[in-house]
């Protein structure tokens, strides 16, 4: 080529210096793009960006429907509320000048049915949270209630499209702007704009609001389906959203029927574009920096453009090859994912020691790759990185280089980068607990710990306590996320010099990645663009779930098995007790020290009217393997349904097992909290239940009763209270102690009762022969569900439980040991005296090393991750005799050296 290609003669060779070193925290700056779009809705597809809150709310005919959707049981349809809301917050302000600008368009069609009257109305909502006030139907339409409209510490702003009229509307069909209240701050009438929100045809129309974050104005528009968006809006009014909704916040729909006011309330299309702030806070920096330059006048400018010159010719003399590549390569290499950080090249020469001989880790086709310590600017600590030195006496070859930037950034190999040191309490994932092996699967639990540990500052080994219990750092985190308040685990020492969307990303790409079931976890090249901001964060559910033990016939599997299988509640207590549950329905909560399945009140009837409820056990359980290997269990509970002298009692309560942590929409009155009018018998509900019924109807033997049920309310077994001295729903509020048993070998249920305090029973209630695993899921919740209807109405309570539950992995193991010793004595004997000679086989075989191995050899099983012993010639044989020229290192104990194994081509390393 006509150049000298010694290093140390200088001449024309050109040296390229590139480091590759990625950093989570490196990626603050990029952020999600605030917007989306919906063109119709499925809920297979959708469920996961959003929340459903109140009573039938869901996805159904491609439309969002808020309150239930059927047109055939208008009596289902009243006195309903709901909320849908999209499950991620955005930033709403910085500061009274800093707030985002947002323009939403929606599609909603508001249909009256038969001949009732319609109402009450649906709103576009702006919430602090994902929650809904308890009876928040009839004129609240889901906003609000009658204890809290009006407080300022709803935090909520929405535009109402109202079909009912109350005594502070203009009329029935209107539009408002609602603050923190459904008295509307402004409204508009619809009659003279040819607009009739709730009518018998079911007319769709489209719907923008706008909000001016500079100016402070909201706009709304509205037309027909199909039409032009008008030039003028129908509402315009002036609001500063920083004084009334919080910093951050969600969007969504709400809206609620009456009593007879009833009509469907869907959205059939939505769309949000809002500001992104943090690149509005750097524009207003950059304005900034304009403002100064354009300030101090032409003559500093020159000056500084006078010193740019000079330090840049300064550098170019000083610039050692690499400079030169890098200029030519910088813009090329941004196009590769993860954004490789740059250096100076003094600082790379500094942190190699001048790419000394010691520092040299090994040599390629490009170059040289050293070890390097980078020092920070406080000098208090270091990173250790690897810089690879190429070397190329032209920058034509810059694609080769590339291909191979690429080839490094794109590799993912289980034997290369391991992400955590295994083995530390905190960063294990728990199956290597059992399976004593490190899996893909592991090592992205472990990279979970250690996002979590940079963005919280806080080890996972170590206890946090918080409200006075201790939480390891996943389960705190967790718990966070729950609670919407998961931006408190940020490190405080960062004080608000981070970007909080990003720091919520990794928050919550750490629990992702902490998912107690492996096959749960993303996967590693998901990981790497969730990071970069070009794929959204997986759904992480707000309840922590179980992690399952593999079972011994398939020890890589993590679904057969359960979480410790017992538990015992004295009494309940909201602070303590309430991660420990899943609440559904309006009203469910815990009060008064015990699980109030519909609402606690006996001051409000109205209020009780036609709810339903259910509280679940949090975690599953395993029920069944097989036929023959099913879940014995014991629950034992303290119930009590309560009734004024006044009130009709009814519907009931239950004890349910169920497949999931839902309830049906509807099921209030006869349907108990467990089934709906549409569902009612289906296999597919998958439950059983026994039931505590207070109400008759034609199926049931009388108002005060028990039965078993299977995937309907209609009962297979009965039997009447009234011959046992026991009234479910007396006048004076009476508990009653329930023990229900479940046989997984003889496949009986039984049902004991008494009044609490009394002993239990020789003989049960009921007894029944049921084949659970034909009708429940392999793991299961247990819980309660319950109803009112209208006008009967009670207090459905539950003071204590406890529940026992077979532990499948036993019994599968004890299956095991009783095949084996089945098996007899002259098998076992042949077995033993196989496995004397084959071991005196191999220590007649053994060489050098393999004796060493043998006395190592029962040291090593206590490791994680289950060394693979190989034969001593084979280890020989793979370093070439152990050749210096496969010698990679020397520790404290010895050589480390490369060696390969040739029946599978594996490399390896050997100590």
């Amino acid at each position: 080529m006509g150049t000298n290609s010694n290093m140390s003669n200088g001449g024309s060779y050109i040296t390229i210096v590139i480091i590759l070193f990625c950093s989570l925290l490196h990626l603050v700056d990029i952020q999600a793009a605030p917007q989306f779009n919906f063109s119709d809705f499925n809920l297979t597809r959708d469920q996961n960006w959003l929340v459903f809150m109140g009573d039938g709310a869901t996805i159904d005919y491609r439309a969002l429907q808020i309150t239930p959707d059927t047109v055939n049981d208008a009596f289902s349809l009243r006195n309903k509320s709901g909320r849908i809301m999209y499950k991620q917050p955005f930033n709403m302000w910085l500061s009274d000048d800093k707030q985002a600008s947002f323009n939403s368009f929606f599609i909603i069609n508001m249909k009256s049915i038969n001949e009732s009257n319609p109402g009450e109305g649906l709103a576009f909502l702006i919430a602090p949270d994902l929650s809904i006030p308890d009876a928040s139907y009839g004129q609240w339409l889901g906003l609000t209630n009658a204890i809290n409209d009006g407080k300022q510490t709803n935090r909520i702003m929405a535009i109402e499209f109202d079909t009912e009229k109350q005594d502070y509307d203009p009329n029935d069909n209107h539009i408002g702007l609602n603050i923190n209240s459904v008295n509307s701050t402004a409204t508009v009438s619809l009659d003279d704009y040819n607009i009739e929100l709730s009518s018998k045809e079911g007319t769709s129309y489209s719907v923008w609001v706008q909000y001016n974050g500079t100016s402070k104005v909201m706009e709304v528009y509205m037309v027909k389906d199909g039409q032009p968006k008008p030039e003028k809006p129908l509402l315009n009014e002036t609001i500063n959203l920083s004084q009334y909704v919080n910093k951050k916040s969600y969007f969504g729909f709400a809206a609620s029927t009456g009593d007879p006011q009833v009509e469907l309330n869907c959205v059939l299309k939505w769309s949000l574009e809002i500001d992104d702030l943090q690149k509005k806070s750097n524009l207003l920096w950059l304005k900034i920096g304009a403002g100064i330059g354009a300030g101090v006048g032409v003559p500093l400018v020159t000056l500084l453009i006078l010193c740019g010159v000079l330090y840049l010719n300064k550098r170019k003399r000083r610039g050692r090859g690499g400079d030169e590549e890098s200029k030519v390569l910088g813009t090329q290499l941004r196009w590769l994912p993860g954004m490789p950080r740059e250096f100076k090249y003094k600082d790379l020469k500094k942190a190699t020691n001048n790419f000394h001989e010691s520092m040299m880790l090994g040599q390629g086709g490009f170059g040289v790759v050293y070890k390097g310590i980078l020092q920070d600017k406080d000098h208090k600590s270091s990173t250790e990185i690897a810089v690879k030195k190429f070397s190329r006496d032209s920058v034509q070859s810059k694609d080769d280089f590339l291909a191979e930037l690429t080839i490094i950034h794109r590799l993912r190999h289980k034997h290369l980068v391991r992400l955590v040191v295994p083995g530390t309490m905190g960063y294990v994932a728990p199956e290597c607990f059992h399976t004593g092996r490190a899996t893909p699967e592991s090592d992205v639990y472990g990279f979970g710990a250690v996002v979590l540990e940079v963005v919280c500052s806080r080890s996972p080994g170590i206890s946090i306590n918080h409200h006075q219990r201790p939480y390891s750092l996943v389960d705190w985190v967790w718990m966070l996320h729950r609670e919407g308040s998961i931006e408190e685990a940020i490190d405080e020492n960062l004080g608000n010099d981070y970007v909080v969307d990003e720091a919520e990303r990794l928050l919550l790409l750490g629990l992702a990645c902490s998912h107690p079931i492996a096959s749960e976890r993303p996967q590693t090249q998901d990981i790497c663009q969730i990071i970069a901001g070009t794929m959204p964060v997986p759904n992480v559910p707000p309840f922590k779930p179980a992690f399952t033990w593999p079972s011994m016939v398939t020890a890589f599997s993590s679904t057969d098995t359960a979480t410790p299988p017992n538990f015992s509640f004295d009494n309940f207590s909201q602070a303590e007790d309430k991660d420990s549950f899943q609440f559904l329905g309006g009203g469910a909560t815990i009060d008064n020290a015990s699980l109030q399945i519909t609402p606690d009140t006996t001051e409000n009837v109205p209020n009780l009217l036609n709810r339903f409820g259910r509280i679940m056990y949090i975690h599953p359980f395993n029920m069944w393997l097989s036929d023959e290997i099913q879940a014995s269990f014991n629950s034992n509970f303290v119930i009590n349904i309560f009734r004024k002298t006044t009130w009709n009692a009814g519907e009931g309560l239950a004890f349910l097992i169920a497949p999931d942590l839902s309830i049906p929409g509807a099921s209030n009155g006869q349907w108990l909290g467990l089934t709906n009018a549409s569902n009612d018998g289906n296999q597919t509900n998958q439950i059983v239940a026994i039931e505590f019924d207070t109400e008759k109807q034609d199926y049931d033997p009388n108002d005060n009763h028990i039965g078993l049920n299977i995937n309907s309310v209609n009962s297979t077994a009965t039997v009447s209270l009234d011959d046992y001295n026991i009234e479910l729903s007396p006048e004076v509020p009476t508990n009653y102690r329930v023990w229900v048993h479940y046989n997984g070998t003889s496949k009986v249920m039984e049902v004991y009762m008494v009044q609490d305090g009394q002993p239990k029973p020789e003989k049960p209630l009921l007894s029944k022969t049921i084949n659970l695993k034909e009708h429940v899921n392999k793991q299961s919740y247990f819980g309660f569900a319950a109803s009112t209807g209208d006008p009967q109405v009670e207090l459905n309570c539950v003071l204590k439980w406890s529940l026992e539950i077979d532990d499948l992995q036993k019994k599968s193991d004890l299956l095991w040991l009783k095949i084996g010793a089945g098996v007899g004595v002259p098998l076992v004997t042949l077995l033993i005296l196989c496995g004397v000679l084959y071991l005196n086989k191999r220590k007649r075989r053994g060489r050098g090393g393999d004796e060493e191995s043998k006395v190592l050899g029962t040291q090593l099983r206590w490791l994680p991750g289950m060394p693979r012993e190989f034969k001593y010639k084979d280890l020989k044989k793979a370093t070439n005799n152990f050749h210096e020229s496969m010698m990679l290192g020397q520790g404290g104990f010895g050589v480390v050296y490369k060696g390969i194994l040739q029946d599978r081509i594996i490399n390896l390393v050997l100590k």
